[in-house]
């Protein structure tokens, strides 16, 4: 256990050379607005005092994860359904009431450790890929969740709501998929150059199709084709830009993220994202998070009386005209889990947007 004490001590000076960087941030650019020739003893001033900050923050984050133990006792075995965000006043967008026969299920959640391990198998050497480079799985899990539980607690959701699951980074599967995906014509951060929507249909969505064949049921992409440039598909920025930041958190191949499926049942996709972006602790899910949890913790969307998911963190078009009226979203329908798009304006009864919890330091 850490001292309360020193580490609010140690909070409060952070807070207060975090208000010095500021300062001589402004200070720079209030003389650049003026014209003024830039001062090069200020400039290197501020950038030892960002380097010694950024030090200091990554060692100040160390001491407030939870360990493995922790975050297992906190989670429990199953997830468990909740009330759903109260609509703000100024929220012109369209919701539902919650359809209480689609809701989510309450069943058992795979394990961490068990989640890793399918990871593994299904990107083993012996199944056609290099492997997984896991090793840190623990930090990733420490780091990737304890954000979540403390942003829960603070916003007063129970963390028991919470699905716990590792992805791979960008970085990684582009690497894996080599040839088999096609270079996007703009860069996404992390994933040398190759779309995320690519990624997904190189490198994911082949092996839920394996996992959803075990289950009786195809799993079909019905955007296939027409998701892997940006004309088509975007990350939101806000989403692109936390998304590194979690990729840049831990050595290895993956990460380890939490979120809550419910707490947005019957809002549209353009009511989640009203929210969320007046909320900053909730950030909103994209497709390339949502369908990785399903390849180890398919168990939450097996039948068409479910909650459906929307993906608010991506902004999609299926004319690829780059105009973005639609998100993306994940139902099992007859004898398939489908991957489809529909309107971000549309609010369904049976509908919600998956959110992840993120504390803000």
């Amino acid at each position: 256990m850490h001292d309360c004490k020193k580490i609010k001590q140690e909070y409060e000076t952070l807070q207060k050379q975090a208000g010095d960087f500021l300062m001589q941030v402004n200070e720079i650019r209030a003389a650049e607005k003026a014209g003024k020739p830039l001062d090069r003893e200020k400039f290197t001033q501020a950038k030892h005092l960002m380097k010694r900050l950024t030090t200091a923050r990554v060692a100040f984050l160390e001491k407030l994860v939870y360990s493995v133990e922790t975050i297992q006792k906190i989670l429990g075995e199953k997830n468990i359904r909740g009330p759903v965000w109260p609509k703000s006043a100024d929220n012109l967008h369209d919701t539902k009431d919650p359809d209480p026969d689609y809701q989510v299920s309450e069943v058992e959640r795979t394990r961490p450790e068990q989640a890793v391990k399918m990871l593994e198998g299904m990107y083993s050497a012996t199944a056609g890929w290099p492997g997984l480079d896991t090793k840190k799985w623990k930090a990733a899990l420490e780091r990737g969740v304890t954000p979540a539980i403390r942003a829960c607690r603070e916003l007063g959701i129970d963390p028991k709501r919470l699905i716990v699951f590792p992805w791979i980074k960008r970085s990684a599967l582009a690497k894996f998929c080599g040839a088999n995906v096609t270079k996007s014509p703009s860069p996404s951060p992390g994933s040398e150059h190759v779309h995320y929507g690519a990624l997904l249909e190189a490198g994911v969505f082949p092996k839920l199709e394996e996992v959803y064949a075990e289950k009786g049921l195809d799993f079909i992409n019905h955007r296939a084709g027409a998701m892997s440039s940006d004309n088509y598909l975007q990350m939101e920025p806000s989403v692109a830009k936390w998304l590194t930041q979690r990729e840049e958190e831990v050595d290895g191949d993956i990460c380890f993220s939490a979120v809550l499926l419910d707490t947005f049942h019957g809002y549209s996709v353009d009511a989640t994202r009203h929210e969320t972006d007046k909320e900053k602790r909730l950030v909103d899910g994209t497709s390339y998070l949502v369908q990785q949890m399903l390849l180890t913790q398919s168990q939450l969307q097996t039948k068409w009386e479910e909650l459906h998911w929307w993906m608010s963190g991506d902004k999609y078009d299926s004319t690829g005209q780059h105009r973005f009226p639609s998100a993306l979203y994940s139902i099992v329908d007859e004898n398939e889990c489908r991957f489809d798009d529909g309107y971000s304006a549309y609010a369904g009864s049976h509908y919600g947007s998956v959110v992840l919890p993120s504390e803000v330091l």
